[in-house]
């Protein structure tokens, strides 16, 4: 496999089969509780600038997983995520601009149905060339802040909601495949 290093112009589709969002959050000060969610879709379409590239995905919030079944189905039960009623995530991108050796990709994440800003910190990790020429494969990180979206625990005394940190990490792997 080769990589190269310059961006290639055109509409790529995200590979849900090579990403990954990964996240953690801390639980009662003392232990940090990493999971994944799986099933990210969504295209990206980059253009000759940077400045004039988007992205759109959706992430499957029924995939998330921390390891351990019994938190897995208490974190997508309506105690915390409610994927009955909020089965999916949505990030829109609103602007990219380059920042030292990356990008800072602007943008709308629409999350338990409360839209707000969450810029990404990008990467360009690989080109690695695929049957149509490079395929394009991102990293991203963020800081989710929980109480911009509403996503508190919905059960027991108000104060068990303090038991998880106020910030989710996100480390994101984006591969694509041209679509």
């Amino acid at each position: 496999m080769t990589a190269q290093t310059e961006l290639v112009a055109g509409t790529w589709r995200i590979d849900p089969t090579r990403s990954e969002l990964r996240f953690t959050i801390r639980h009662l000060k003392v232990q940090t509780v990493r999971g994944t969610v799986n099933g990210i879709t969504g295209e990206l379409v980059m253009g000759n600038d940077p400045a004039g590239s988007s992205v759109i995905a959706t992430i499957d919030l029924r995939s998330v997983s921390t390891g351990m079944k019994m938190r897995d189905s208490a974190v997508r039960s309506g105690k915390l995520l409610d994927v009955e009623t909020h089965p999916t995530a949505t990030y829109r991108s609103t602007g990219v601009r380059p920042v030292g050796g990356g990008f800072v990709v602007d943008g709308q994440l629409t999350f338990l149905g409360v839209t707000e800003a969450l810029p990404l910190q990008v990467s360009v990790d690989s080109l690695p060339a695929g049957p149509d020429g490079p395929e394009p494969c991102f990293t991203a990180k963020a800081e989710l802040r929980r109480a911009d979206f509403g996503f508190v625990l919905h059960e027991g005394p108000a104060f068990m909601d303090r038991s998880l940190g106020a910030v989710i990490q996100i480390d994101i792997r984006l591969a694509t495949a041209r679509s």
